[in-house]
């Protein structure tokens, strides 16, 4: 999956912007799950 794939599916399950998107990916190091539970902290 590619980077704009997985910020897409982030912004659909969390609702946040592409910034907040891409930095939560990059800090997660591109895991999904794990990106959501850092948005929503």
């Amino acid at each position: 999956m590619t980077t704009m794939e997985l910020i897409k599916k982030l912004r659909d399950a969390t609702g946040s912007g592409i910034v907040d998107c891409k930095k939560a990916l990059s800090e997660n190091s591109n895991d999904l799950e794990a990106s959501i539970k850092w948005l929503r902290e």
